[in-house]
């Protein structure tokens, strides 16, 4: 029998797609088994690893530590098999890292995940998507978490019948640590992104809050924390583009219900600060997306929610790549060369867009439990109607970027998170005597609890100074002229609501190491005073004006200590040098 070679590309062909039905067959998730059901951490990988063997298309990869034994994987999807970021990049392909599971007990996004990427694999209409996107999937973040397994502590969710838990193992909120770095799951996640500096980055969720329609909400980089053609390009292309696809596959959506009570009175952005993964990726001008599932709706209608919003992120990404890489290599060039850098910023409350919401009635019964109010959302009675979305923020507080920063080799702590960052930087060869500009911590308040491991500082006030200081051999001098230069403002700028001074990195300069007598040093003060006269006029004067101050004798001497060459010359001195150039 003479087969051509024309009948021979056809069969083959055929044969190729009864393969893919196939596999696509062959291969059934926890969750299409039972859509009342997620994944375990083993039957997850267990697929990925599945799958990996019957297409060379998918790689499953042991990517670094977790809070426990099992390691964080990376599943990598290749429509041409290249798995090397570098070659990726040069082949202008997008990449897309999808991180699931960094709340265990919001599992919608995982089982997606792994619907989406068997599809990819599969599925002959990707073909040419897969041309254009390389996509990078973590299924499982946080491991620890995602082996308490329980059935009671997401009390307001609707299913599945267990899934794991918020915490991690040190029972930490990985979605607090990203900048912090506490766990080793974070480390990892930094090593992850910085390997493959993604365009785009996905973080999925389930939601708590308010009672609405919407199966799916949606936060997005905030275009005003993002540099000016990047947030432009987000926002006036790139969004309406993914949300009117989602649409268009039969998902409609709504930017995140935050609320101050009523969400008909009108929502808010979520204003992100680099302790969230949403917040930490866009400092290095990755567009950033969180996916909010409502927790009311049935886990089988949530994970088909996530599962159409990967696919529809995945298409937007391919159709616009060009753009994509040119705004944000844009965006990279002019943040380098910013005089002046942003580190904190607010809501606006006196300016909003106008968004059509489609909500339920709120109501107030009387609680069968309290005997007092209770808020309900009436079902009975939706609405749609124009509400404010207060989707603007606006700079608080801004610094004048240094051309380097210099900082001690003892502060081995901060330097490992800032090589893990891919910041770059060299070492003093030789003891050098630097001047440069130095911060003194005058104020700042910390709770009288933990928050995340820590006593996190806030309404930090600083006097600034002009000062020439050793630096010794070894220690670290970084140009602000990099990438970086956002994670490097928004970490050791003190002011900044996360920087390294805020998380407790640098507590010991808080704390005096000597101390004095009153008894012995009543004669220094009186010496001190009676040798400047400036001195004992201010002296004076606070004690006039400060009547607290002027009834201590302890807090008046330690006052005049402070003033005088045998106080500690570092305290409170912030240890790292800006310096300039010109």
């Amino acid at each position: 029998m003479t087969i051509t070679f024309a009948r021979f590309f056809v069969l083959l062909f055929i044969f190729q797609l009864n393969e893919h039905a196939l596999l696509g067959q062959s291969f059934l998730t926890p969750f299409e088994k039972n859509n009342q059901q997620t994944c375990t951490y083993s039957e997850c990988i267990s697929f990925y690893k599945q799958l990996a063997k019957s297409s060379s298309l998918i790689k499953v990869v042991e990517s670094g530590s977790s809070d426990v034994s099992f390691p964080i994987h990376t599943i990598l999807i290749s429509g041409n098999k290249d798995f090397t970021p570098n070659r990726v990049r040069k082949s202008g392909k997008v990449i897309l890292l999808f991180n699931n599971g960094i709340h265990p007990g919001e599992p919608d996004g995982i089982d997606a995940a792994m619907l989406f990427a068997r599809e990819l694999i599969t599925d002959t209409r990707y073909t040419e998507l897969l041309k254009k996107i390389v996509l990078v999937i973590i299924p499982i973040y946080n491991v620890g978490g995602s082996l308490l397994r329980n059935s009671t502590t997401r009390a307001n969710q609707n299913g599945p019948e267990t899934y794991g838990f918020r915490g991690n193992r040190q029972n930490l909120d990985l979605n607090r640590d990203l900048i912090k770095c506490d766990s080793k799951n974070a480390e990892t996640f930094t090593k992850i992104f910085h390997y493959w500096q993604p365009d785009i980055f996905l973080d999925s969720h389930t939601t708590d809050g308010a009672d609405y329609p919407y199966a799916m909400t949606l936060i997005s980089s905030q275009r005003q924390k993002m540099q000016t053609d990047l947030g432009k390009f987000m926002h006036e292309k790139f969004l309406p583009a993914f949300v009117q696809q989602m649409l268009e596959n039969g998902l409609e959506t709504s930017p995140y219900v935050l609320a101050d009570d009523d969400p008909a009175d009108g929502i808010y952005d979520f204003l992100d600060s680099p302790r969230f993964s949403s917040g930490y990726v866009n400092l290095f001008n990755t567009l950033s997306f969180v996916s909010e599932s409502h927790m009311l709706k049935s886990h089988a209608v949530r994970v088909k929610s996530h599962l159409i919003l990967m696919q529809s992120l995945a298409r937007i990404a391919g159709s616009l790549k060009n753009e994509l890489h040119q705004t944000r290599a844009l965006a990279n060039a002019r943040f380098k060369k910013m005089k002046t850098l942003p580190i904190d910023w607010e809501i606006q409350t006196d300016r909003f867009d106008s968004l059509l919401f489609k909500g339920y009635s709120q109501e107030k019964i009387i609680s069968q439990v309290t005997g007092l109010n209770l808020i309900i959302y009436n079902k009975e009675k939706p609405y749609i109607k124009k509400i404010p979305y207060y989707n603007y923020c606006r700079v608080t507080r801004e610094v004048q970027k240094p051309d380097f920063y210099v900082i001690p080799a003892s502060y081995d702590l901060v330097l490992d998170r800032l090589k893990w960052n891919g910041v770059k930087m060299r070492r003093l060869t030789k003891d050098t005597l630097i001047t440069g500009v130095y911060y003194r911590i005058t104020e700042f308040k910390s709770p009288g609890v933990p928050y995340e491991n820590h006593f996190l500082h806030s309404s930090i006030q600083l006097d600034t100074l002009h000062l020439k200081k050793i630096y010794y051999k070894g220690d670290y001098i970084i140009p602000t002229d990099q990438i970086a230069v956002r994670y490097l403002v928004e970490t050791l700028e003190p002011e900044a609501p996360d920087s390294f001074f805020a998380w407790n990195f640098f507590d010991g300069i808080l704390q005096r190491k000597e101390y004095f007598s009153d008894y012995l040093f009543e004669d220094t003060a009186h010496h001190l005073l009676t040798a400047d006269p400036v001195l004992k006029m201010e002296f004076e004067r606070k004690k006039a004006t400060d009547p607290e101050f002027a009834k201590n004798a302890g807090t008046m001497l330690s006052y005049l200590y402070s003033k005088s060459a045998f106080s500690e010359p570092n305290f409170k001195i912030y240890p790292i040098a800006r310096c300039f150039t010109n």
